[in-house]
């Protein structure tokens, strides 16, 4: 079976193909839970635990697509990831701490009997605030074909900006979805003023991420780094696509699975948070 793979050319599409969808299901899915750290800062506190109880099932689980995202990137196109990780050594290390940082708040939330409970809690929001202008400052870099210049860098914080808006806007839509109208500030209400249910305002937003999604890739393709490589100069060896491929066929699907087991569980309303 790996003979025939490996002599496969379709590869290298699969395999970007492969990319793009889970670096969509990340977005997705972790977008929402971002977004509802960034609003947390917002909130009144007994609306955070209501906020923070809604993505505590699968926030840490929506973040295995990132990693799948990069292990792919990494083991299909070696060239590639060389060149990516190097242009964004800087807002890599940003997105990381922020990540760190938000896994570190929410278990410190309620240490000492949840005396630092405020300040932990803004923790939480700013780290989530400085992953998603991370993610948005890195696209816009790729996108762009890392250009380098002073205009080039605002671009690729406004980008940055509009990525921490676009995961605000979704984690509103799960709030409302979520709580049924137990958070009452501006975010949650935001989707009833466009007269939208909260599913059917997550729906929407959903769409726009995968028509966005769609879009990016069909304009840099062939490239897998926008006028530098092309998937062919960046894929590894034939035999070692054909390995790693007849692993993700089988990883991929459990992960779906896997996630979609979860929102299954944990569907419904959302209750306060307690620790024991």
């Amino acid at each position: 079976m790996l003979d025939i793979l490996a002599a496969a050319s379709w590869l290298p599409l699969a395999f970007f193909m492969l990319l793009v969808l889970a670096f969509l299901v990340y977005v997705l899915l972790d977008g929402y839970d971002l977004g509802v750290g960034i609003l947390s800062w917002f909130a009144k506190s007994e609306e955070q635990e209501i906020m923070l109880a809604s993505i505590a099932p699968f926030w840490d689980a929506n973040e295995t697509w990132l990693v799948l995202t990069v292990g792919l990137l990494l083991v299909a196109f070696p060239a590639a990831s060389g060149v990516i990780l190097t242009e964004l050594y800087l807002p890599v290390f940003v997105m990381l701490c922020g990540l760190i940082g938000r896994g570190v708040a929410l278990e410190f939330r309620h240490a000492r009997n949840g005396i630092h409970k405020k300040q932990w809690t803004r923790v939480f929001a700013g780290a989530s605030l400085l992953v998603a202008l991370a993610q948005g400052y890195m696209l816009g870099a790729f996108m762009s074909g890392f250009e380098d210049g002073f205009v080039a860098h605002i671009f690729y914080i406004m980008v940055g900006i509009g990525f921490a808006f676009a995961y605000a806007l979704m984690g509103s839509a799960w709030l409302l979805m979520k709580t049924q109208g137990q958070i009452s500030g501006l975010f949650g209400r935001l989707p009833y003023a466009l007269k939208m249910s909260g599913w059917k305002a997550f729906a929407v937003i959903a769409g726009i991420f995968v028509f966005m999604a769609v879009a990016a890739a069909y304009s840099i393709y062939p490239h897998i780094v926008p006028g530098q490589l092309t998937l062919e100069d960046a894929a590894a060896a034939p035999e070692s696509l054909a390995f790693i491929f007849a692993g993700a066929i089988i990883t991929v699907p459990l992960l779906l699975a896997a996630s979609v087991y979860s929102y299954v569980v944990f569907h419904g309303n959302t209750k306060e948070l307690y620790y024991n």
